[in-house]
């Protein structure tokens, strides 16, 4: 008898799920790989590094090569972290209602700040970044899943917030402290895995996506962030958020 898989390895992201989406199955997975769930133990692993993202049962110590994800087959990487996205875009509102308000003594001041967390609220948004924006965004993504997400904290984040189409009946929404990673390849079968994970395994995606894009196998990288909507949709869709 054990408890329940855990790791404080870096270098391996314990995942509840992955799923594979093509464009033939738009809303519903082609396959899926669930912890917990048939063969698969609550071992579920993700690696990211310089030369992809690579799945593996940790606890059979069986590597699932069938889901491989070369580094150089990447095209967009996208991240739903509930209190970086939501937090950015709160700020990005505030600071363009103060820049917008009359009788302003520093409007061109309050205009570059505005556009300052415009900037951020893209990287909580669907706008891919690349570049310095791109490290940028990791950067932020980093200490907000190492200082928030990784000590549990997500609920009262988001509760701070007051985006009102993350609560449900009852004023909660059970998924709220998931994250997810959404990795999109360039093919024309338009293949995208999509990463579920809790909020305390959130820092080491942010670790492996540097990782990622400082390796020499990686080619032109979008990274964004995901719009709340959609993550909620997504998580409720697979069955995370009821």
């Amino acid at each position: 008898m054990r408890g329940p898989y855990t790791t404080k390895d870096p270098d391996k992201i314990v995942i509840k799920a992955v799923y594979l989406f093509m464009n033939q199955f738009a809303k519903t997975p082609a396959s899926q790989l669930v912890s917990g769930v048939g063969s698969v133990t609550d071992g579920l692993i993700l690696r990211i590094t310089t030369e992809g993202l690579f799945i593996d049962d940790d606890v059979r110590g069986v590597p699932q090569r069938e889901w491989d994800v070369k580094a150089w087959t990447l095209k967009l990487v996208e991240v739903w972290c509930p209190p970086h996205c939501l937090n950015s875009a709160k700020a990005a509102a505030a600071a363009s209602a103060s820049a917008s308000t009359p009788g302003s003594t520093h409007p061109s001041l309050l205009h570059k700040l505005a556009g300052q967390r415009a900037r951020a609220a893209d990287r909580g948004g669907t706008k891919a970044l690349t570049g310095d924006d791109a490290d940028a965004y990791l950067t932020e993504l980093l200490r907000s899943c190492k200082g928030c997400c990784r000590l549990g904290l997500c609920a009262s984040a988001i509760k701070d917030t007051d985006v009102p189409h993350l609560a449900g009946q009852n004023g909660e929404w059970k998924a709220k402290g998931l994250h997810l990673l959404r990795a999109t390849v360039r093919d024309q079968e338009g293949k995208r895995y999509m990463f579920v994970l809790g909020e305390e395994e959130s820092w080491k995606v942010a670790v492996g996506l540097q990782r990622l894009r400082r390796g020499t196998q990686v080619r032109a990288l979008g990274v964004s962030g995901m719009a709340s909507a959609e993550a909620r949709m997504q998580l409720e869709t697979l069955g995370w958020g009821l």
